[in-house]
């Protein structure tokens, strides 16, 4: 059964989609494991391009397997997005667009060390729209604990 857009709003998580006749739609369906689902989705924001893009996003794909081990948060790490640029290389100004859509739909963000424009733009953009910036997992982590007691 095809769910509509309004019935899956209030659960998106429910959502998968499936190709029918040549055409994307989405099918609601009860996620089994809902561990990653549950947890807040958390941007990962740090050095991208300077030293070195791939050493930042093997360094931050590292970090991002850390705080998944330590099952607080769903991090989501916007340097992964490098594999899609060799493929189909964009503009310096499309990646900052479009990982500011794709923070925008976190529910926090956790700024990484190391100098960086991109990480700087996102944490000033996250904080304009309202979403919590953390320097450190240790202050992510109590803010977790702070929402879950709320």
């Amino acid at each position: 059964m095809l769910a509509s857009a309004g019935s899956v709003a209030a659960d998106p998580s429910r959502v998968h989609r499936a190709e029918l006749g040549g055409r994307v739609a989405w099918k609601a369906e009860v996620v089994a494991d809902r561990t990653y689902v549950d947890r807040p989705m958390v941007y990962v924001a740090g050095p991208y391009t300077n030293p070195d893009p791939v050493q930042n996003t093997h360094d931050t794909v590292l970090e991002a397997g850390r705080i998944i081990e330590e099952g607080r948060v769903t991090p989501l790490v916007p340097h992964l997005t490098l594999l899609w640029h060799l493929v189909e290389p964009r503009s310096l100004e499309f990646w900052y667009a479009y990982d500011l859509a794709t923070l925008a739909r976190c529910d926090a963000v956790l700024r990484l060390e190391g100098a960086s424009t991109g990480a700087d733009r996102e944490v000033e953009f996250a904080r304009e729209i309202g979403k919590p910036v953390f320097t450190s997992k240790a202050e992510l982590y109590a803010w977790v604990d702070e929402v879950a007691a709320s």
